[in-house]
């Protein structure tokens, strides 16, 4: 089942997702998504992987 879409109720934020890394381009990319965030009233959501040293 397909639950409704939030994006057009009252109080919804837009959310831009930033990966970080150790890219070069990393930087740059959460500087364009924040601005991006501050000016359309959204939030920036940053997601950063961490493996784990020994999986089972």
């Amino acid at each position: 089942m397909v639950s409704k879409r939030l994006s057009r109720e009252a109080g919804h934020r837009r959310k831009f997702l930033a990966i970080i890394d150790d890219t070069p381009e990393c930087e740059r990319a959460v500087a364009y998504a924040s601005k991006r965030a501050q000016h359309t009233n959204g939030v920036l959501v940053l997601l950063y992987v961490i493996e784990p040293d020994d999986f089972q």
